[in-house]
């Protein structure tokens, strides 16, 4: 389930941003223009929420198939896992910061009314709602 509400949120991002989407995150499309509609209303963070849902829904998957790739044992493999899970989510929250610091000096006051009312990550929630600074 958590691999298909994060694909659906990645999609309905892709889909809000339109030609501004872009895979690096790094390149901003001339003209500028902020995307606060569609799902960007509800999280300003929708494509790294997909991917953060993605991530353990994978990990769940792979665990929950270990006994029948991994059949010499697979507890050090979920040790592993974790790791990298951790690592992977935390480079995630890691990069929507930055990419919040370079709208803010990209878009100034439009992106901090933006973010004075759209939560950073979970949709309908206030905790953690400026993480970037």
């Amino acid at each position: 389930m958590l691999l298909v509400i994060g694909t659906l949120s990645v999609a309905a991002a892709k889909r809000a941003l339109g030609d501004l989407h872009t895979f690096t995150g790094q390149h901003l499309a001339e003209p500028h223009r902020l995307v606060t509609g569609g799902v960007y209303a509800f999280t300003r963070n929708p494509l790294y929420l997909g991917v953060l849902l993605c991530e353990p829904g994978a990990l769940l998957f792979t665990v929950h198939q270990a006994p029948l790739l991994l059949p010499l044992g697979y507890p050090w493999w979920f040790g592993a896992l974790g790791v990298a899970l951790g690592y992977a989510m935390s480079f995630n929250i890691m990069m929507a910061r930055r990419e919040a610091r370079a709208l803010e000096r990209c878009f100034g006051d439009h992106y901090r009314r933006y973010r004075a009312t759209v939560p950073f990550l979970l949709p309908f929630s206030w905790v953690g709602s400026e993480p970037e600074r």
